[in-house]
């Protein structure tokens, strides 16, 4: 059973290090179901989980789903589930199904497993997304697109 404690505290744990900042969002009833996540120059992404998946929605800012950055962001994200990972980077795909979608360039990524805990899917979406932007966004010919969709100073896109 999903304890959002238990997804809480991989989230408190990372918002603790600096990686990010989190507010949870409550039902009518009080109850945390979801969280919002701003990683990177204010951008606001939403992370929610059930017993057996973990899912964000607008992981980057709207790409369009015929661009090349997008078809080289799926190409990328199957790499992270590869063998030539090391374990504690990879996406194993024996024990968690990785999707990505597009949805009129909104992106959502989800981890599903029926093996793994809720705790353990968000902690895998963390890194993966935490890899997505140190890694994948810093790739060659990503500055222009980083610079414009984040609204960076392009004489100093500072991106970390």
């Amino acid at each position: 059973m999903t304890t959002t404690s238990d997804v809480g505290a991989v989230i408190d744990d990372m918002v603790a290090r600096g990686v990010f900042r989190a507010a949870p969002v409550k039902n009518d009833a009080g109850v945390v179901f979801a969280w919002r996540i701003k990683w990177f120059s204010g951008h606001e992404m939403r992370l929610a989980a059930t017993d057996d998946e973990v899912k964000v929605d607008d992981v980057l800012p709207p790409l369009a789903a015929q661009s090349q950055l997008y078809r080289d962001l799926r190409v990328w994200l199957k790499a992270q589930q590869s063998a030539d990972l090391p374990a504690h980077r990879r996406v194993d795909p024996t024990r968690i199904a990785l999707k990505v979608k597009n949805s009129g360039g909104q992106i959502r990524l989800s981890l599903s497993s029926h093996s793994e805990s809720s705790a353990t899917l968000a902690k895998r979406m963390l890194q993966l997304i935490h890899a997505l932007y140190l890694d994948f966004l810093n790739g060659p010919g990503r500055l222009e697109w980083v610079t414009e969709a984040f609204g960076l100073d392009p004489d100093n896109p500072r991106f970390s």
